[in-house]
């Protein structure tokens, strides 16, 4: 009798527990076939989280506050779990199909359309497979793929980071408070404002801009870089050093030179390329 009557107390305990923290919601699906599929959110999603397994993803803005989850591609032995605490989501996907030795189709899609009246942290995971995010405002985004391509498209937030260790960041009409890009490929960058950190381990740098009014500190490890913009650096201050190339800044060999006040620092290094900056004007 006494272990009858501890149930209803621990099944208290737990529930008190459970809205201490937070509702919690537990939602997934497996897919079988390459049919799409779809998962709506209503709750408000102010910080999201996805892990993903051989899957490309995909970030868009919500046509209403909702959060729309929609999966394409080949998805034979797939699953999607979702995991909802607070104003909290997490997305998890699975994709055993490589692991079997089988050959895609067309590797599976995730595309998460967000609300976004109050988003502030976004952070995607690939294993392997490419990340692409555009036309998004939150306070921060970060996104790394063991294998694949970053590819972010007109956003505006406090700090934006991409890494991938086997394959190209691209990034156009950014803006931030800082802008930190690491890759084993190239780094292409076009229309960026913001303080900029990029470092190409096994490529090239190639950045185009409407003028300088940020710092840089760019790194090339085996490959060059090449800069364009489209005014003339005013308060500029470079330091470029190419181990194994050359150096011209506006037609100038020389490691380092000052325009006007040198407000804005540029650091340039690669170690088997050149180093090219120049403008329009």
């Amino acid at each position: 009798m006494k272990s009858t009557r501890r149930v209803p107390f621990v099944l208290s305990t737990l529930l008190l527990a459970a809205l201490a923290f937070g509702v919690f919601w537990y939602r997934s699906f497996t897919s079988a076939d390459d049919a799409p599929k779809e998962m709506v959110i209503d709750e408000e999603i102010t910080n999201l989280e996805v892990n993903a397994e051989n899957t490309d993803i995909l970030l868009l803005p919500s046509e209403n506050e909702n959060t729309k989850l929609n999966v394409t591609g080949d998805s034979r032995n797939f699953s999607l779990n979702t995991h909802i605490q607070g104003k909290n989501l997490s997305i998890e996907t699975e994709n055993k199909t490589q692991a079997f030795g089988a050959v895609l189709e067309k590797q599976p899609l995730l595309t998460v359309y967000l609300g976004q009246p109050h988003l502030l942290s976004l952070t995607l995971t690939s294993t392997n497979g490419d990340i692409r995010a555009g036309d998004i405002e939150a306070y921060e985004i970060s996104a790394e793929t063991s294998k694949g391509d970053v590819d972010f498209e007109n956003m505006s937030m406090k700090y934006i980071i991409a890494r991938t260790d086997d394959g190209k960041i691209s990034m156009r009409k950014l803006e931030a408070h800082l802008i930190k890009a690491e890759s084993d490929g190239n780094l292409d960058m076009e229309n960026i404002f913001g303080s900029l950190t990029g470092i190409a381990s096994n490529g090239n740098i190639d950045i185009a801009l409407d003028g300088v009014a940020y710092s840089m500190d760019l790194t090339a490890e085996n490959g060059g870089i090449a800069i364009r913009s489209k005014e003339p650096p005013t308060d500029v201050r470079f330091e470029a050093q190419a181990e194994n190339g050359e150096v011209d800044i506006m037609g100038e060999n020389s490691n380092n030179l000052v325009y006007g006040d040198g407000i804005y620092l540029i650091k340039l290094a690669a170690a088997d390329g050149d180093i090219l900056f120049t403008s329009e004007k």
